[in-house]
């Protein structure tokens, strides 16, 4: 990056220093592909370190940094190392072979303080470890830090007194994974040091120990915690992440549901316009056919008036009557065979909605059998967590009779020794071969309590894999019988929509035979007009006959009262019929709100059960960590009893 290289050769200027050319060239390398600048084996003065401790300090595009093998001075170590505390992008460093000192240990226990972007630090071969002083600087710093991921101290000739200043430092950091100490004379106090760290310390899951002269079984033993802490961040990992599917596969069912919600909400809103669409339609339709009934009405009256001077009127008003008739009664048999086919979709409607709830009744009492079982299988689970803990406490007595046993024998061992010694000296072979068979059978007594730990633990193992099929199954369970409530409540809800749609079309063809009986009026008033215009010429000759036509007229006013009393009330049961419409769609509205609560219900129930299986998968780990600390303290105590005894019976050899 040219950036890098510019700035490099301005601080130079600024300091009058001439550019080193093979910084140069290394520099020409970084691109943003390749950000490692490797320094290695390049001699720097200590203006040199002076000037890239200030590059250090406000480059942000290198992200890996390689000092190895320069041998670097103690002023040109602290200047580095300076610019390196803010430094921000900088995540792998290696410092490898620079011989580092006083300034050297303060400088990286610096770094550790307040760089925490650093993850990868080599400092290896630097015999960090003779001043024991600054060491613990170096531990203070790496307590602090929360960013360092992996540590290389190989080759430092540290002693126990820095083994315990690094024992100190891991049982307050917590994100330290990767640890190398080969080849450092930790000792046997250091290595106790670090095993009693590692007790607490769950983030580290590598530590190197090789050629550091401490016997093999307390090197083993901090080999089984680290292992534990692995596996222990492993379950961490594969926990986190199946949390994370859940969260995913909740959030997108919930997303899910919420569109289908909008999308009946939506529906019921388009269906709503409709309805109030067509009713609109419907009461503009009804006021029309009010005018033209008034209409109609005027114009009776009009001929009434002009009739009065007509005879020819009478007999056309006596078919027009007998026509009105005949419309009227075909009027009232449609009005009752309507009043039927409503009464027969009322009992229908009231038998589908009858069966519906005994159909949702039946599955609440089938959901609440199944909450019973799964309480009941709940139940279970803590009664075999109790035999669970019995069986360790029988286990810990069994422990406890072993070391009493074994304690018994060290001291009938003891006594027949201390006899052998003052009996005779040529025993003491007899008795070095009785003891080793003793050691034997304790071993092999302790070899298969740790077989029975592990099967026991492998038979909690297969019970943890068990539960979590039955709890995978019963969430199975749970959502087919929700798809299936909801695939009935659609299925519900289509029949109720093409229910609405039939009587929808049931009204508009109502209303087309009302304006087609309109239409045939105003053809037939049309017609009776050109018969007025007719009769007009024939008035002359019709005025002697007047007399009579008027006792006639009289009551035929009388029968026209009549048949309008009839049209309105036919106008009524209209009305009548709209308003039971209107009642249909609000008892429609809420069988609809009424499904919505049950289902919010049944996802409460869903959410309590998964909180249950949480809480127990806690309880599972729980006992798997106390059972695995349990096994790693009794190995623990078996090597450490081995050990002293070992050490015990050397002398005397």
């Amino acid at each position: 990056m040219s950036d890098t290289r510019t700035t490099y050769i301005r601080l130079c200027k600024d300091v009058h220093i001439e550019p080193q050319e093979s910084l140069i060239q290394e520099m020409k390398r970084l691109s943003p592909e390749n950000t490692l600048l490797d320094l290695s084996t390049c001699s720097l003065t200590t203006e040199m370190c002076s000037v890239l401790g200030k590059l250090f300090a406000i480059d942000y595009t290198l992200t890996q940094l390689s000092l190895a093998d320069c041998m670097l001075p103690e002023d040109g170590m602290k200047a580095v190392l300076l610019g390196l505390c803010s430094n921000r992008t900088v995540t792998s460093l290696d410092l490898k072979g620079n011989n580092m000192r006083v300034a050297g240990a303060e400088g990286v226990g610096r770094l550790l303080r307040h760089n925490h972007h650093v993850k990868s630090l080599c400092l290896e071969w630097n015999t960090l470890g003779l001043l024991p002083d600054k060491f613990a600087l170096l531990a203070e710093g790496l307590a602090v830090n929360t960013s360092l991921k992996s540590l290389d101290l190989r080759n430092n000739q540290i002693n126990h007194e820095g083994s315990k200043h690094i024992a100190l430092a891991l049982q307050r950091n917590g994100n330290l994974e990767k640890l190398d100490l080969r080849w450092n004379n930790l000792g046997l106090m250091g290595c106790r040091a670090l095993q009693e760290c590692v007790q607490y310390n769950r983030s580290l899951t590598e530590l190197q120990l090789a050629g550091i002269g401490v016997p093999a079984d307390i090197v083993k033993t901090i080999e089984t915690t680290i292992f534990s802490n692995a596996e222990r961040q492993l379950a961490t990992t594969e926990w986190f992440e199946r949390t994370q599917r859940l969260t995913e596969e909740i959030r997108q069912l919930e997303h899910n549901k919420n569109l289908e919600v909008t999308h009946l909400m939506d529906r019921l809103e388009q269906v709503d316009e409709e309805m109030n669409n067509t009713q609109k339609h419907s009461l503009i339709k009804i006021k029309h056919l009010q005018e033209a009934l008034d209409e109609r009405t005027n114009a009776f009256r009009n001929l009434a008036a002009k009739v009065e001077t007509l005879q020819a009127t009478l007999s056309l008003a006596e078919q027009k009557n007998k026509d009105l008739s005949e419309i009227l009664s075909q009027a009232q048999q449609d009005n009752s065979d309507l009043r039927k086919q409503h009464y027969n979709l009322l009992s229908q409607e009231r038998k589908d909605r009858a069966n519906s709830e005994a159909q949702l009744i039946e599955d609440l009492s089938s959901l609440k059998e199944k909450k019973l079982q799964l309480e009941q299988e709940v139940t279970k689970i803590h009664q075999r967590e109790k035999t669970l803990e019995e069986r360790v406490q029988e286990l810990e007595i069994k422990v406890k009779n072993y070391e009493k046993r074994i304690r018994e024998m060290e001291e009938s061992h003891q006594g027949q020794l201390s006899i052998l010694k003052e009996q005779h000296r040529v025993m003491l072979q007899d008795a070095d071969q009785l003891r080793e068979k003793d050691l034997l059978k304790v071993r092999t007594e302790a070899e298969a309590m740790e077989s029975s730990l592990r099967e026991h633990i492998k038979k909690l193992t297969s019970q943890r894999t068990s539960l979590e099929e039955e709890v995978g199954k019963l969430n199975t369970q749970i959502m087919a019988e929700r798809s299936k409530a909801e695939d009935q409540l659609a299925l519900q809800k289509l029949h109720w929509k093409a229910e609405e749609g039939q009587r929808v079309s049931w009204l508009e063809e109502k209303v087309k035979m009302i304006e087609e009986a309109k239409e045939n009026q105003e053809k037939y008033a049309q017609q009776q007009l050109q018969t007025i215009h007719e009769l007009q010429s024939e008035k002359k000759t019709m005025s002697t006959e007047m007399e009579n036509l008027k006792k006639n007229l009289e009551k035929q006013r009388e029968d026209l009262a009549g048949k309008e009393e009839e049209i309105q009330v036919a106008a009524t049961k209209v009305k009548h019929h709209v308003h039971e419409v209107f009642q249909l769609q609000k008892l429609i509205e809420e069988n609809v709100r009424k499904h919505q609560e049950e289902i919010t219900e049944k996802e409460q129930e869903i959410k309590s059960l998964r909180k249950q299986v949480r809480a127990r998968d806690d309880q599972i780990r729980h006992i798997q960590d106390s059972e695995a600390q349990r096994a790693a303290i009794l190995q623990s105590a078996f090597k450490s009893y081995f050990s002293e005894r070992s050490d015990t019976l050397n002398p005397h050899h």
